[in-house]
Parts: C-alpha cells; structure tokens; sequence
C-alpha cells in the first residue's frame, strides 16, 4: 500500500512542478512579447534614444561593438521613408532555451512581427533576450 501511495504522490508532484513550469514560461513568454512589443513602439515614434537607453540590451549595446550615435544615425537613415504605425501583429515566436556552451548563456525569443504602416505592411523581425532579469532588444532584421 505504501509503495502505491508513493507513488501516486511522485506522479502529483510531478503534474503541480510541470504545471508551476507551465505558468512560469507563459509568464515569461508575456513578458518577451511586451518587450518585443515596447521595442516595436518606440522604434515607430522614432524614439531611438529610448531605444537605446532603455531597450537594448548590454551585449547589443557592448558585445556587438555598437554605438548610440551609430545607432541612432542608421535607424534614423533607414526608418526615414516609413510612414505612421497604424497596426501591429505578432506572427510568429520562437523560444531558444540558455546554451551552456554558446556565446550568450540566457534565454531568448525570436519575433516576426507584421507591422503595418501608412507606406505599407513589413515583416520586422526582434530579437527578446533576459538580461539581468529584464527582457531587452538583442538584435533587429527591419528595414
């Protein structure tokens, strides 16, 4: 009898840490998209600064050997011609768990998000990355 309740006690345990990990990767997920979501925003009113002083990421801003200044120069350069930001879609997110023997150890999320915009409808893509228990902009593919 004991090894039976053993048992069903093993199996609940297991069904309430798989369901508190559940939530906790929604939780997480939510919390990506709002960055992800923040970063899109700021990047239609133009609000590079904040982008860069709040958004982006130490590795971007460091590792990567960026910028502000060229930062903001090239996004001002290539976002001049689009128009105002009228609607905004997350089509697609991919999750990609820390890689011990990569180069960046901590979780990250892959956004393409379909903006549409007065000059016409892009597929921009964003990198989500936890740093320091916040998620910031790791990488961008817009144009």
């Amino acid at each position: 009898m004991r090894a039976v309740n053993r048992r069903i006690f093993t199996l609940i345990f297991a069904g309430v840490v798989s369901l508190f990990s559940t939530a906790s990767h929604a939780d997480e997920r939510e919390d990506a998209t709002a960055a992800a979501k923040a970063f899109v925003a700021a990047l239609a009113e133009k609000k590079l600064d904040l982008i860069w002083d709040t958004l982006a990421s130490d590795r971007y801003k460091n590792d990567m050997a960026n910028t502000r200044e060229g930062f903001i120069a090239i996004l001002t350069s290539i976002r001049r011609q689009i128009g105002r930001l009228t609607g905004s879609t997350v089509l697609y997110v991919r999750y990609d768990a820390p890689q011990p023997l990569g180069a960046f150890k901590g979780k990250s999320y892959i956004f393409a998000i379909e903006n549409v915009y007065t000059t016409g409808t892009r597929v921009e893509y964003v990198v989500i990355v936890e740093e320091n228990g916040q998620f910031k902009m790791q990488g961008m593919g817009i144009g």
